[in-house]
């Protein structure tokens, strides 16, 4: 009896330490244009010749990560977390996630991007997104996101919650904004030529452009406007802190 308990125990040990310890698979895919990442994702993009996605994980097993291609989106998700992350309680005061020990990252190789979905408050790094006519960046939570370099004749951000948003360089010739909430979007380096926005709440927006900008404002957001363009208010309401600063 006390040595089928030490076998049990062992066997208890040894799977809790395969779990913690990094694991990681990869595989190739069918072509897809679309990402949407579920929370508690972490996610590395690069623009590269075939889609493929590489996963490194810990402390949960691979059986509750998901890797589906559905039409032309990819959806990578955990099995309790698709939208927003089961909370289980941990004391008397509150709860928090069930995948709160949980570690992955989703390595992500695409040849086309049109649209990246993000929900929760992963890291999000893209190395560039080239050749799209129309980019859509889409994001729910508290995210960090960074691309390092964005070409595409149309780009629109929606953002809700308190998401950092910045592309490094590039063009965009026509951009819009639509921001709830406390976002903070640092696109300053990304040049433009027309730029609209709807910022609703306390949020951060920075841009470039060359011909016009347009603001619809209602809270106390802080909007900076570097380039040649002009600033065309439209409805503004509360305390908005409008910056120009020509190039």
């Amino acid at each position: 009896m006390k040595k089928t308990a030490l076998w049990i125990a062992a066997l208890i040990f040894v799977s809790g330490v395969a779990t913690a310890q990094q694991q990681e698979f990869e595989k190739q895919l069918k072509y897809f244009n679309k990402i949407t990442i579920s929370p508690k994702i972490h996610v590395v993009l690069t623009q590269g010749d075939e889609e493929s996605i590489k996963l490194t994980y810990s402390n949960i097993d691979a059986a509750h990560i998901n890797v589906v291609v559905d039409g032309d989106r990819l959806k990578v998700y955990l099995d309790d977390a698709r939208i927003v992350d089961k909370r289980e309680r941990c004391d008397e005061y509150g709860k928090h996630s069930i995948y709160h020990n949980a570690q992955v990252t989703a390595h992500v190789t695409f040849r086309d991007l049109r649209l990246l979905e993000i929900r929760g408050d992963q890291d999000v790094t893209v190395n560039q997104v080239l050749g799209a006519d129309h980019f859509l960046l889409r994001v729910y939570g508290s995210a960090d996101i960074t691309i390092d370099s964005l070409q595409t004749k149309s780009l629109k951000v929606v953002a809700y919650g308190e998401n950092r948003i910045k592309i490094k360089a590039g063009k965009a010739g026509s951009q819009r904004y639509v921001l709830y909430g406390e976002n903070k979007v640092d696109n300053r380096n990304l040049d433009g030529h027309t730029i609209s926005s709807n910022i609703y709440g306390e949020g951060r927006l920075n841009v470039n452009a060359s011909d016009e900008v347009r603001i619809n404002a209602i809270g106390e957001p802080e909007i900076n406007v570097t380039g040649t363009s002009f600033i065309n208010k439209g409805l503004v309401i509360g305390r908005p802190a409008i910056h120009k600063e020509s190039n």
